[in-house]
């Protein structure tokens, strides 16, 4: 018990702290979208129908509203794998530093999902959903365990779903992980009862969403029509791919503008780019293969999201200029340039002209940071990797680990590096290491 209030007091005075930081930068880059969720809590259709799923335009316009939302979330995922360490070590973790310091190392590896909240709030609640989903499944794989938590992860992924539309590749990968599992160790497979149970409800949370793309375009669909656009945008992520694509959204945009789609995220635009990412990577596959190795190089270069501590310092101008120095730090250390928006600030003499060695500091400052969280991202992986191996695939938290690591790093690849969907992978990790940790603490303590 004493380990427990350590553990719930550290996680809330973290999370609070953190938090005040998160009320005064809530929803900065979020102003686009905020007005789309203004219209849905109207009952309104947005100007874009389908794009993004409403679950992220609400919290937009929710903004700094959402994040005692956020915050009881937070709690209640940290407290589920705690119950789950628990649970799995039959409270035989016992009361010494290394014991005390697992829990500890939770929150440490939870931070970066408050310092997601400050500046990107989707994927914070996405990935604990996740997460939720996955601890939820855990749980119902147990023998004899309680209907409920077959529910819980059902809704946990489709809640996930209606902020992000990824959550289906989790969900499916996370399924197929704990069948393989389950045929593996020789288990029975789950009850027909549970699995419809299952089944049900994550339609239930899927149906609104389907039934409302319906209502407002040609034809349901269970994504955004932002799809084509970012598929046809990933494209030019090395600096010389053949298809001479630019990686910005005003690339994307002049084209629209040009064949009169209006917005690149409309359904027509959407039908457009995806017949030319086809057409595209056809014509060149070795392009295409390039284009994923740079980046899955780039996920691990950037590591887990951290803030963006551009948007926290200064002025407008200020900001500017630290975008500035950030687009030379990047083309120095081997990252995809933006040059279209680099062009911009040289051609802008109040920010070429008044950059300082402060906003060299800053910059470098939130590049040490992701350098030490994709050190730590790196060592995670590699130690949840070796330890499922050791232990011969026994766990299932090894599989559901793999699973989201399979799953990020696919998303990753194939579209966009995404570095703050690698905040998914971090928890899991540990989450794999600590399992597989304490159950041989508790098979050596039974030898003795």
């Amino acid at each position: 018990m004493n380990k427990f209030l350590l553990f719930l007091t550290i996680a809330i005075v973290t999370s609070v702290i953190v938090t005040m930081q998160g009320y005064s930068t809530a929803g900065s880059v979020w102003d686009t979208h905020a007005i789309d969720g203004v219209s849905l809590l109207n009952f309104h259709t947005p100007e874009i129908p389908a794009f993004p799923m409403w679950g992220y335009s609400v919290l937009a316009a929710l903004g700094g509203k959402s994040i005692p939302i956020f915050e009881g979330i937070f709690l209640f995922c940290i407290l589920a794998i705690w119950n789950s360490m628990i649970t799995k070590s039959n409270n035989e973790i016992g009361l010494n530093i290394s014991g005390t310091l697992w829990p500890l190392s939770f929150v440490i590896i939870l931070i970066p999902y408050i310092f997601v909240s400050v500046s990107y709030y989707s994927n914070s609640f996405f990935g604990m959903l996740i997460l939720l989903g996955a601890v939820f499944l855990q749980k119902a794989n147990k023998i004899n365990s309680h209907l409920h938590w077959t529910i819980l992860s059902s809704l946990a992924f489709g809640t996930a779903y209606n902020i992000r539309n990824e959550a289906i590749l989790f969900c499916l990968a996370f399924i197929f992980a704990l069948f393989l599992h389950r045929l593996i160790q020789k288990k029975k497979l789950f009850s027909i009862s549970r699995i419809t149970v299952f089944v049900l409800l994550t339609l239930v949370s899927i149906g609104p969403w389907y039934w409302y793309t319906g209502h407002v375009l040609a034809a349901p669909r269970l994504g955004t029509t932002n799809s084509g656009g970012v598929m046809y945008l990933s494209l030019g992520i090395r600096p010389d791919n053949p298809w001479n694509i630019e990686f910005s959204d005003e690339f994307v945009g002049n084209i629209a503008l040009q064949k009169n789609f209006g917005s690149p995220w409309s359904e027509t635009a959407d039908k457009y780019f995806t017949m030319k990412t086809v057409d595209a990577v056809k014509a060149h596959p070795d392009a295409f293969a390039k284009k994923i190795l740079t980046n899955l190089k780039l996920q691990i270069l950037q590591g887990t999201y951290v803030p963006n501590m551009r948007s926290i310092f200064g002025s407008e101008l200020d900001k500017q200029r630290l975008d500035y120095v950030n687009e030379l730090f990047k083309g120095k250390i081997g990252l995809t340039v933006n040059e279209s928006e680099l062009q911009t600030y040289l051609n802008n003499p109040d920010i070429f002209d008044e950059v300082t060695p402060a906003h060299f500091a800053i910059v470098l400052t939130e590049y040490a940071f992701r350098a030490g969280y994709a050190l730590l991202f790196l060592m995670l992986i590699a130690l949840s990797l070796a330890l499922t191996v050791l232990s011969r695939f026994r766990y299932l938290e090894s599989w559901l680990f793999l699973a989201a690591t399979g799953s990020t790093v696919l998303i990753s690849s194939l579209f966009l590096t995404l570095p703050r969907m690698s905040t998914i992978i971090l928890p899991f990790a540990l989450w794999c290491s600590v399992t597989i940790y304490t159950d041989i603490r508790r098979s050596t303590r039974r030898i003795k």
